[in-house]
């Protein structure tokens, strides 16, 4: 019960991120203010190719060329600590503080 009380409430705590980190073979590609909407590709597509869009406070991959789509299907996120990873194309997200 305690550790159920702890996930829940850790989930409703947690604090919004200010900025998304797009990392690429960890190079740092871009970082993006979650309080300025844009859209960003990383990749080409002749090298396999995310598309990252930060849209109302929160930021997700809205289109990738990868096989699996689990970055495209993780969704948005905006809380400190939340992240997207593209494994095939060596991408993370991260939203940070």
């Amino acid at each position: 019960m305690a550790a159920l009380l702890f996930f829940f409430g850790s989930l409703l705590f947690r604090k919004p991120g200010g900025t998304a980190v797009v990392e690429q073979d960890g190079r740092v590609l871009y970082r993006l203010s979650l309080s300025e909407d844009c859209e960003v590709l990383a990749g080409t597509p002749e090298t396999g190719y995310n598309r990252i869009v930060v849209a109302e406070g929160k930021v997700y991959v809205s289109e990738a060329d990868c096989m699996d789509q689990i970055c495209v299907r993780k969704g948005k996120i905006h809380a400190s600590g939340d992240t997207i990873v593209c494994l095939p194309h060596r991408l993370v997200i991260t939203v940070e503080p």
